[in-house]
């Protein structure tokens, strides 16, 4: 225990006993077990409260997988651009594509701005 031997362990209880006396023994240990119950108590509170800010703490996995998200979805919006400009091209193409077929169909002569 502690790298104590018995001879040892008997010379510390025969100085426990010389200095404080046979009436002050119970009372002193009494006190050091309060003191080990409060530690205890202490050192199970930051175990636990280090078990749970250790819970949460991304592990590399996740932080790579977050990543690899951001990525993704970085290097899509580029396309994702250029598909909303290619529809909008398109739309627009084929309404003018759609004003001559409109015009031809509408024989009336064109007005001047006083409707003559």
């Amino acid at each position: 225990m502690f790298g104590i031997g018995w001879t040892e362990f008997i010379v510390i209880a025969l100085a426990f006993l010389i200095f404080l006396g046979p009436k002050e023994i119970p009372r002193v240990f009494n006190k050091l077990g309060r003191l080990m119950r409060e530690l205890n108590a202490a050192s199970r509170e930051l175990r636990n409260q280090l078990e749970v800010e250790v819970r949460d703490i991304p592990t590399p996995q996740k932080i790579a997988a977050e990543i690899e998200q951001e990525l993704k979805d970085a290097a899509g919006e580029p396309y994702e651009e250029m598909r909303k400009l290619d529809a909008e091209l398109k739309r627009e193409v084929g309404a003018l594509e759609a004003e001559p077929a409109k015009a031809e169909a509408d024989p009336s002569p064109p007005q001047d701005e006083h409707g003559r």
